[in-house]
Formats: structure tokens, C-alpha cells, sequence
């Protein structure tokens, strides 16, 4: 492992000819923690997501509720302010 000089700098911190064999292993297991974490923030990413999706839904459709309802405010207004004006007018008659 001449090409490697951290690996020759823990072969020689670990004194031990059976070194590289428990290098990789430590590496391997890290690696697995790595993909699980890895695994753990994409569950969590699509989770959020999906409540997002939900969330923008939602106000899209309320979205296409006030409009609505504005128009219809505005129409009782209307009607409320006419028979007003025709009960004036009757009264005053």
C-alpha cells in the first residue's frame, strides 16, 4: 500500500499486521451507517414532500373557493342594498 500514504500512516499508528483486514471492515460499517442514514433523510424528504403536495393542494382549492364566495358576497350586498332602496322608495310613496 505504498500508493496510500494514510493507509501506511495507520499501519504504522495500530502496530499490527492485521490491520487492513479491520480497516475495511470499520469502512464497510460506516458505509452501511452512511446508506441507512442515507435512507432515514429520503423517507423524512418524501414524507415532507407529500405534505407539501397536500398543503398547496389545499390552497388552491381555497383559492378557487374565494373568488366564489367574494361573487357571492357581492351579489347579497346587491340584493340587500336593492330591497333597501325599494323599501325607501315604497315607504316614501
Amino acid at each position: 500500500m505504498t500508493g496510500l500514504p494514510i493507509c501506511d500512516e495507520l499501519r504504522g499508528s495500530v502496530n499490527n499486521p492485521d490491520w487492513e483486514p479491520q480497516f475495511i471492515l470499520r469502512c464497510r460499517r460506516e458505509i452501511a451507517k452512511d446508506v441507512r442514514l442515507a435512507r432515514e433523510i429520503n423517507a423524512l424528504c418524501a414524507r415532507v414532500t407529500a405534505i407539501v403536495d397536500e398543503r398547496e393542494s389545499f390552497v388552491t382549492k381555497l383559492d378557487m373557493l374565494a373568488p366564489k364566495k367574494e361573487f357571492e358576497l357581492r351579489a347579497r350586498e346587491k340584493t340587500s342594498s336593492s330591497r333597501s332602496c325599494k323599501e325607501t322608495w315604497t315607504t316614501e310613496g
